[in-house]
This record gives C-alpha cells, structure tokens and sequence, in this order.
C-alpha cells in the first residue's frame, strides 16, 4: 500500500510531499493575468503523490489542462526531476538535468513577471538561492538547510519573518521541508527566525508510515508559505 507525507492546510487534499514509491512534489504560486478556471492545483498535486511513477506523475499533470497560474516541481529517487509551469492558457514542462533546481514565485520559462515592483522579492531570493546552489559541491541535509536558512539579502532573505505585503497582507517563512527521496526521510523545521518554536526540528521516516496531516537535492524556496527542497 502507498503511503503519503505532506503538508496541507484545512480543506487541501494536495500540497508539498512525498510517498512511499520514492514521488515528490513542491509547490510555488505564481501570479498571472488571465482567466484561471481549471483544474485546482492542489488537486494536481494529490494526483502526483497518488502516483507510482515519475512518468505516471508526468501524465497525470498533462491530463490536468490548463487554467492555473503556479510551479510544481516533481521527482523520484532514482534522482529524475521536472518542472511544469502554468501560465494560463499555456503551460511549459522542462525536465531538470542540473544537479540542482531552484524556483521562487515568478516565471522562468517566459519573461511573464518584471523584476520590479511586487516581484523584488522573488528574483532576490531566486538569487540568493541559485548563487548558494551553484558553489555547493555535495549537497547534504545540512547544507540545504543552510541555504534555506539564509538571511543575507537584508530586504529580500530566504528564511523570512512574516513582512507586510501589497497582495497577501503578510508573507513569511511558515515552514522549512527537506526531501531525502532516496532515504524516504521528511525533515521539517516549523517556522522562522522570529518565530522557532521549541522542538521545532522534526525528521518523519516514510518507511515508518508515521501520519503527520541523498543523490536527489532540489533547492525550491517560496514565499508564500512554505520553504522546500
């Protein structure tokens, strides 16, 4: 039987996780000026965690259609990944062969989103993120938190407080996921700098089948909520 660890939130059947056939899947919202009257992201998110196969997942997004604006960013443990992009009426899939990947909240298959405005934060953090990645040789748990961590871009810092924001009231750091898909191990760390509870570290055994709600390292960071990799 499948088992499946992720993170969600009062009526999401879908979000950032992983299970026990080695499938993972991160999320990032992006904004975008069109109609977006398809089917619900997160919906396309449990049908990638309710997958068997990296080719499977790769099916179930193409079945999907279009009328979303987000990233999703999906793997296995055989360190296989690719990233699809919804843009409305379009949507872009590449298949990662980098070592790493790292995605915000703004566009990267197409100039859709300035590097201005409400979008500073993303291409900051996209940076900080992707010049981290770059000079890491050997990515371990340790050091993906550590990029993750990060708070050196004073303005625009990975590892964020909750901030005022235009569109969303605040946006801060609510969580940090680690991904080990070849040791099928969780890690979480619960909140942010200003806001680190006690304990907060937790590292969940997929083999344990324990319910919460490697070769492969993906960096992906978002703002909206959640920090994943």
């Amino acid at each position: 039987n499948m088992t499946i660890q992720m993170l969600t939130e009062p009526g999401i059947i879908g979000k950032i996780g992983m299970n026990s056939q080695g499938i993972a899947a991160c999320l990032n919202i992006l904004l975008l000026n069109k109609p977006l009257d398809g089917v619900p992201i997160h919906i396309v998110l449990r049908s990638i965690l309710e997958s068997h196969t990296l080719e499977e997942a790769k099916m179930a997004i193409q079945k999907s259609g279009y009328g979303k604006a987000s990233n999703i960013l999906f793997g296995d443990q055989k360190g296989n990944f690719n990233y699809v992009e919804f843009a409305g009426d379009e949507s872009f899939m590449k298949r990662c062969r980098e070592q790493f990947m790292v995605h915000t909240n703004h566009y990267l298959v197409r100039s859709i989103n300035p590097d201005d405005g409400d979008f500073c934060n993303s291409y900051a953090r996209f940076r900080t993120a992707n010049d981290k990645a770059s000079t890491t040789r050997k990515f371990t748990i340790d050091k993906m938190k550590k990029i993750l961590s990060d708070r050196s871009d004073r303005a625009y810092p990975i590892w964020r407080t909750y901030e005022p924001d235009t569109n969303l009231q605040e946006v801060g750091t609510v969580a940090t996921i680690i991904m080990d898909l070849k040791a099928q191990k969780l890690h979480i760390r619960k909140g942010n700098i200003k806001y680190l509870e006690k304990d907060s570290d937790r590292t969940i055994d997929q083999n344990s089948a324990e319910s919460i709600g490697n070769d492969f390292v993906v960096a992906f960071e978002s703002d909206e909520q959640w920090q994943s990799a």
